[in-house]
């Protein structure tokens, strides 16, 4: 599995970048983009706004492991018919904790410009240039836990080789 996710990092440095979405509204009405964390890596969460809840344990693991961790949630809108901006806002305000952002992607442009399925949690982790260097996808356990601390631990190196 380790290997596969090189290869595919490999292939991603090799195709020409792409431009970071725009910045989409949050719950609040905030803009939230990932252009908000330029200079530092960060981690997009993209998934249907349903399966957000379930990621919310999984994160705090990973956040335990590597505190410095920036995330950026994106909820991709997929049920049918779709729900209203405002009805999904409702939501997760009413789900998600009180300082957790979720962007709320109604047209899932970041499903179509990265090419992901959302129907699994799709995890991309970009370096501090906006630029993507990874892409994980699947229910969060121990192995893909493993694997998303691996690829995110060069990040997190200090002059002196901890973390």
């Amino acid at each position: 599995m380790k290997l596969r996710h090189s290869i595919y990092a490999l292939m991603l440095t090799a195709l020409p970048a792409l431009a970071a979405p725009p910045a989409l509204p949050d719950q609040f009405g905030n803009p939230v983009a990932l252009t908000d964390f330029s200079g530092q890596p960060v981690l997009v969460i993209v998934t249907s706004e349903r399966q957000l809840r379930q990621l919310q344990r999984w994160e705090k693991k990973l956040r335990a492991q590597l505190p410095g961790l920036i995330s950026m949630r994106v909820a991709d809108i997929v049920s049918e018919p779709k729900p209203t901006q405002q009805q999904v806002a409702d939501k997760l305000i009413k789900h998600a904790p009180a300082e957790v952002s979720v962007a709320i992607d109604m047209d899932n442009i970041w499903a179509t410009a990265y090419l992901l399925d959302t129907g699994e949690p799709c995890l991309l982790i970009f370096d501090a240039n906006e630029q993507i260097v990874n892409e994980f996808r699947g229910r969060p356990g121990k192995k893909l836990t493993a694997e998303v601390l691996d690829a995110l631990a060069p990040y997190f190196l200090t002059e002196t080789g901890d973390s």
